[in-house]
C-alpha cells in the first residue's frame, strides 16, 4: 500500500491539521475522523 508510506513532513502536516480539528470539533470527533481515515477504502 503506497498510501501508508507517509514521509515525515507529511506526518507533521497531518499532526498540525489534527490539532486544529481537535480545537474546533473536540477530541471525540477527532478520534472518529482518525478511525475513518484508518479504514481501508478499497
Amino acid at each position: 500500500a503506497k498510501g501508508k508510506q507517509v514521509n515525515r513532513s507529511g506526518v507533521r502536516i497531518i499532526e498540525s491539521i489534527e490539532q486544529r480539528i481537535a480545537k474546533r470539533l473536540g477530541h471525540d470527533k477527532l478520534e472518529t475522523l482518525r478511525e475513518l481515515l484508518a479504514a481501508d477504502w478499497d
